[in-house]
């Protein structure tokens, strides 16, 4: 190829490296992630805290509802109380973990999300 050809190329390519070098910083910037308050990373451990206690107390939960149902009840509505007593207790760690949920959220939540750009 000519010198003509390849001249226009070249200034196309650094035309386009002189772009990238203002345009990436500058998207780098608008994604700026905030770090976490004293508040959020104390929700954070609290919530880390309760929810690896609350894997045993599941698994009792559930020896607990296959012996009662299983082995103690001698008829089928007993059967039925004792399940619906586990659902019960059930309902209540979903309760305590949605309470968590909700101050994970309040202690945790960004002041000033970033804004994504606005397609055309």
């Amino acid at each position: 190829m000519s010198e003509k050809v390849y001249r226009p190329l070249v200034l196309i390519m650094l035309f386009l490296i002189l772009v990238a070098q203002i345009v990436i910083p500058a998207l780098t910037i608008m994604y700026v992630v905030e770090t976490p308050s004293n508040d959020c990373l104390a929700a954070i451990a609290a919530a880390d805290s309760l929810l690896q206690s609350q894997a045993s107390i599941v698994n009792n939960l559930m020896d607990n509802y296959e012996e009662a149902v299983y082995k103690r009840a001698e008829n089928l509505p007993q059967q039925q109380f004792l399940a619906t007593e586990n659902q019960f207790f059930a309902l209540q760690l979903i309760a305590l973990q949605n309470s968590v949920l909700l101050k994970l959220t309040t202690a945790c939540h960004v002041s000033n999300p970033p804004q994504l750009p606005q397609l055309p």
